[in-house]
């Protein structure tokens, strides 16, 4: 009996991560209101950890600029592997960082210039968050496990070779949207990533990522098929 209810948990485990890896998270970018490109995304998690892929593309004079990215992460968040390779005019621009025993270390290449190296101390709460990867918003909204966000993270900014402080706020009054026509209650969280003000909404039943707002650089993510409660697609591209 022992050992069915144990095939039974193990079938169990496999099935949810082929359904979170099945599942596709596909947001429309848009600056200044203007759509310019897209991310999808997928998240797999077993009892090893959590892994993100994500794919990008943004339109740029004459082509289409590619973005790949991929995290790797340990069980309680803790980074294990980042990568992200973006294919420019110049060339291809690559980001690494690795987990080596205490520490960070993050590795740059980009064209026509010296690779670049930024180690910092492996610590808790140490997030990747680049502003234009809207993937790492529902890492680290993840990060929080069911409990309220902590009022102090670090920000590992890897293209730029920074560790930004700051911290996350959760707002007391929750709002409301759709997503695909279906009404959903909404958590709204404010980020300060070094001086940097971003704007998230999460889905409140599982804090499943539906925008980001980017105030001072008028850059919008937005869940495909979602609706914000009483704002015009005008207004939300301009709130």
């Amino acid at each position: 009996m022992r050992t069915k209810t144990l095939i039974l948990l193990f079938a169990l485990v496999i099935a949810t991560v082929t359904a979170t890896a099945d599942e596709k998270n596909k947001f429309i970018v848009r600056v200044n209101g203007e759509p310019i490109g897209t991310e999808e995304y997928s998240i797999t998690t077993d009892q090893k950890g959590y892994k993100v892929k994500s794919v990008s593309s943004a339109k740029e004079p004459g082509r289409i600029k590619r973005t790949d990215q991929e995290q790797l992460l340990e069980s309680d968040f803790t980074l294990k592997r980042y990568s992200l390779m973006s294919a420019e005019i110049e060339g291809i621009r690559a980001v690494e960082a690795n987990r080596e025993k205490d520490k960070i270390r993050v590795r740059l290449r980009s064209p026509q210039r010296e690779p670049q190296t930024f180690s910092v101390p492996l610590a808790a709460r140490i997030i990747v968050l680049d502003n234009m990867v809207v993937s790492h918003y529902q890492v680290l909204l993840d990060s929080f496990q069911g409990q309220p966000p902590a009022p102090n993270h670090g920000f590992l900014v890897p293209q730029s070779l920074t560790l930004e402080p700051g911290g996350v706020t959760q707002m007391p009054r929750e709002q409301q949207g759709t997503i695909n026509g279906k009404e959903i209650s909404l958590r709204k969280f404010s980020i300060n990533a070094g001086g940097l003000i971003i704007e998230c909404w999460a889905e409140a039943a599982n804090n499943r990522l539906m925008r980001v707002w980017v105030p001072t650089q008028k850059v919008e993510f937005i869940r495909e098929g979602f609706s914000l409660a009483g704002a015009t697609q005008a207004a939300t591209a301009s709130h």
